[in-house]
């Protein structure tokens, strides 16, 4: 997300100093610096597949 690391901030809650990280999931959405939806759309389709190979098992 950061191209310069020496600029990321530093984040402390307590002892415990937070990572910064490319993506994360948040509410079933995916927050991402990129500005395309290629993380989303991908995560999503993996969602729907399993829920689809949970299903046919099932059926």
């Amino acid at each position: 997300m950061y191209k310069d690391s020496s600029k990321a901030p530093c984040i402390k809650i307590g002892k415990f100093i937070m990572e910064v990280v490319d993506d994360l999931t948040y509410l079933v959405s995916t927050i991402s610096g990129n500005p395309l939806i290629y993380t989303e759309l991908s995560k999503r389709i993996e969602k729907a597949s399993a829920t689809m190979i949970r299903l046919a098992k099932r059926v």
